[in-house]
């Protein structure tokens, strides 16, 4: 499948100052997946509702924002999620949208993936930016999965110093539902396919609280209306996807790994795919 989408930083940075829908640094920051390893998320739920909700064209009372509106896990409603006609359709995607290299870094003079290397922070925009690739291409938006509570994540692209995990107080993602099953496209947590709802919550910690819901695809951040986003938000994703270029390779460096090979022809899933001699899940 070819993927229609070419940006450059330049028209990205042009775009965003146009956007009806902006954040100030403080309110940025806020938004951000980032949790202390000790700190509750439910600190930083009441860290950013003190200050003042970002601008948007539906009044606040008449909002339901995705934070708010989640219940645990047994509880939650998933007859929402996207459907699609099987597990083959949602693999396709899931690889579509992986592998596909699409943004142009001027800095580096190279096309590159979205920025699953990089699982600290930036889910808000990767997610978005899924959808934005299957819109490009004439497909129909996935429902976004919105999941709170303490996370911490294994991963081999986090800082050795960190325990080897990334924390957050929030992950949000693109969702699939083939009959009762629903499928989570997540590269950042699992490169090799999608992942189903219940192990892919598994991959997230120990701790038992985790709330999740169901949002509408246009659905930004967990400041934004759950089921009937203002659009306009949306419309950053690229700005903020293309601040996480450099943390990015950078990260990989910290880890001393050769950045141009995997953000270029060589990602670690292809040499992992290559390596591997597991037989692969039953589903597929």
């Amino acid at each position: 499948m070819k993927l229609a989408i070419k940006y450059t930083a330049i028209l990205c940075s042009l775009f965003f100052v146009q956007t009806a829908w902006s954040l100030s640094p403080q309110e940025r920051n806020a938004i951000s997946a980032r949790r202390g390893i000790n700190q509750d998320w439910r600190q930083k739920v009441i860290t950013f509702s003190a200050r003042s909700r970002p601008n948007t064209l539906i009044p606040v009372e008449n909002r339901e924002y995705a934070v708010d509106v989640a219940l645990p896990v047994e509880q939650a409603d998933l007859s929402t999620v996207t459907p699609l006609a099987d597990y083959k359709t949602v693999q396709t995607l899931f690889e579509t949208v992986r592998d596909a290299r699409f943004i142009e870094d001027t800095e580096e003079n190279m096309l590159r993936r979205i920025t699953w290397l990089y699982p600290d922070d930036g889910c808000f925009a990767r997610a978005s930016m899924i959808n934005g690739q299957l819109e490009a291409n004439s497909q129909a938006p996935l429902s976004k999965l919105y999941v709170f509570g303490n996370l911490a994540v294994k991963s081999p692209n986090a800082l050795p110093s960190f325990n080897g995990e990334v924390t957050w107080w929030y992950h949000v993602v693109a969702s699939a539902r083939v009959d009762q099953d629903v499928y989570i496209l997540d590269p950042a947590v699992e490169p090799m396919r999608p992942l189903l709802l219940k192990e892919w919550l598994g991959r997230l910690g120990s701790d038992p609280f985790k709330a999740i819901v169901v949002c509408n695809p246009d659905t930004y951040t967990p400041y934004s209306d759950c089921y009937t986003p203002d659009k306009t938000e949306k419309s950053s994703d690229l700005y903020d996807e293309v601040y996480f270029l450099p943390l990015e390779k950078s990260r990989l460096e910290d880890l001393g790994r050769d950045w141009k090979t995997e953000l270029g022809d060589t990602p670690p899933w292809l040499a992992q795919r290559k390596n591997s001699s597991k037989r692969p899940p039953r589903y597929l």
